[in-house]
């Protein structure tokens, strides 16, 4: 009996699977708008916590973070002013 597989649909798809999470009657999300653009950063490669702390600065002119990565991606895909810390 080895060791359990893990789900093909989440380990293949984790975009659909937040979707589908996020589509869930019961489910309510604090900024529908962020994290929507979040799913969209997320499938082009960006991981989803930094795709969520990225499409959550919203309207502000500036974005800062320790992570140098994160900094260029923001940089590269928004017009923020990104630094890194």
């Amino acid at each position: 009996m080895g060791a359990p597989q893990p789900v093909p649909i989440l380990t293949a798809e984790p975009g659909w699977a937040l979707r589908a999470l996020a589509g869930l009657e019961k489910v309510f999300l604090e900024d529908e708008i962020a994290v929507a653009k979040a799913l969209e950063w997320f499938q082009e490669g960006l991981d989803f916590a930094d795709a969520l702390h990225l499409a959550s600065a919203g309207t502000a002119n500036q974005f800062a973070t320790f992570d140098g990565k994160l900094a260029r991606q923001a940089r590269r895909m928004t017009t923020l002013k990104a630094v890194s810390l």
